[in-house]
């Protein structure tokens, strides 16, 4: 005991000399030890306190070319979704060789939520299907089954081992041949955000989920001045991703925002193949009229991927 008390005062003398100036702090990698490395800040916003484990970045690129990297930053910029895209992000599209499974469209965040008349209420929601499932991610994890089974609790939140979740979701890629790219719309980039939201509106999705979506791909869609939207209601989606809900009184809206981007409209740099939508998407809406007492809601953003 006697011999490791010299070495670990030694090693303390060793951290408290070594010191990092500003706008460096320290860190530790398994490579290099402790050492000092650049702390990103919020240019626009300097006064405010970033985090300096994860701070926050408006330029990825002025990360990668920093001399010391923290551990997160290339792993981050490869994740599905990434701090500044919905995945990693080549020519218009989702670099497909950097995640498992097969399908173009990179479906991202599809979250489900539930509005019901009951305070408690067991439930399964189940996906199923010959097809192989490509899921990327999903939260709870699904049984092996590929279901989640749980209760309903306080008539808008899910319950699944014992833990809480205002939405359950999953990431996954699916098989283009199921999705339509004939009725859509082709605005601005501005326009995107509250063109879905509107389409969100009128199928009666509940406000938090509103509020999570606006808050989501506000931030999520790639920097373009155009993109093109093909909604893909529950006529595709029953198809690509089939899903069985184990409740009496139960019905499921969905829809899928499949997002083309376009430097200049009505042009689509994101698909040579595609040509702009020619059909009206309202047409093609699920009709929420007739009420249920468990109504799921779920909704997602998706991109092509090579």
């Amino acid at each position: 005991m006697k011999f490791f008390i010299p070495i670990l005062l030694m090693m303390v003398s060793q951290l408290q000399a070594q010191t990092c100036r500003e706008p460096e702090f320290m860190t530790w990698s398994q490579e290099r030890g402790n050492h000092c490395a650049i702390k990103m800040v919020d240019k626009a916003n300097e006064e405010n306190c970033l985090p300096l484990i994860f701070p926050q970045l408006k330029n990825f690129e002025d990360l990668l070319g920093a001399k010391d990297l923290p551990w997160w930053a290339t792993q981050g910029k490869l994740l599905f979704p990434n701090v500044e895209s919905p995945g990693v992000w080549k020519n218009h599209k989702i670099d497909a060789s950097f995640y498992p499974g097969e399908g173009e469209i990179f479906a991202g965040k599809p979250n489900i939520y539930i509005q019901s008349i009951h305070d408690e209420k067991k439930m399964k929601f189940r996906f199923f299907g010959q097809a192989p499932k490509h899921f990327l991610a999903t939260t709870p994890m699904l049984s092996e089954r590929n279901s989640w089974e749980g209760k309903i609790v306080e008539r808008d939140k899910f319950e699944i081992d014992g833990t809480y979740y205002d939405y359950l979701f999953y990431d996954i890629r699916l098989p283009r041949s199921f999705m339509q790219f004939q009725a859509g719309v082709c605005i601005s980039r501005k326009e995107v955000i509250e063109w879905m939201l509107t389409d969100l509106k009128a199928m009666d999705f509940p406000p938090i989920s509103l509020s999570d979506f606006e808050e989501h791909w506000r931030v999520k869609i790639p920097d373009y001045p155009f993109f093109c939207i093909y909604p893909q209601y529950n006529e595709q989606l029953d198809v690509a991703v089939p899903v069985a809900l184990d409740l009496e009184q139960s019905s499921l809206t969905r829809v899928l925002y499949v997002l083309i981007p376009s430097q200049g409209s009505p042009e689509l740099e994101g698909d040579s193949q595609l040509s702009p939508p020619t059909q009206n998407p309202e047409l093609n809406r699920p009709a929420t009229k007739i009420k249920r007492e468990n109504m799921f809601k779920e909704w997602g953003v998706a991109f092509l991927g090579e």
